[in-house]
């Protein structure tokens, strides 16, 4: 007898929808698909050891299949069409190019956190304080009149 010329799927096969995240669950984990897939359903079609997503019957993700519960696998090239478009959204946004020089990022080199003195492009001038306003002592009073003077 002739095998038959349709192939038979040997997976499991689901049908969920793609949440915001660009993720999709699967059993009890979660794996991404491409963004631009957000809000619809997908088919997967889950194997032993790896599962295939399809969107209308061309593959768009292929991942490895994951054994703990809970578990999350990301494929970042599925994020790279947002940050292309939109470079300061997502977990990169603290971290955009702003020029030759620096990186914008928490530390001294953020100007939104920078102290402006002028005439210097190098922070506060010799002797002057850092701390806010409402940290500093005045001088000549230290802690006399605070219930400290025994």
């Amino acid at each position: 007898m002739p095998l038959p010329d349709e192939l038979c799927e040997t997976g499991r096969v689901f049908t969920p929808r793609v949440d915001r995240y660009g993720q999709i669950p699967v059993r009890t984990n979660r794996y991404s698909v491409p963004i631009r897939l957000i809000g619809k359903r997908v088919r997967v079609v889950l194997h032993a050891s790896h599962l295939v997503v399809y969107d209308q019957n061309v593959e768009v993700a292929r991942h490895e299949r994951l054994i703990a519960k809970g578990a999350v696998r990301l494929d970042l090239d599925h994020y790279l069409e947002v940050l292309l478009h939109r470079p300061r959204t997502g977990p990169l946004r603290r971290q955009v190019h702003l020029g030759p020089r620096r990186l914008v990022g928490p530390g001294p080199q953020d100007p939104r956190r920078a102290r402006r003195h002028p005439g210097s492009d190098r922070g506060p001038p010799a002797g002057a304080s850092s701390a806010p306003r409402a940290c500093r002592r005045r001088p000549g009073r230290g802690l006399a009149g605070r219930g400290h003077d025994r």
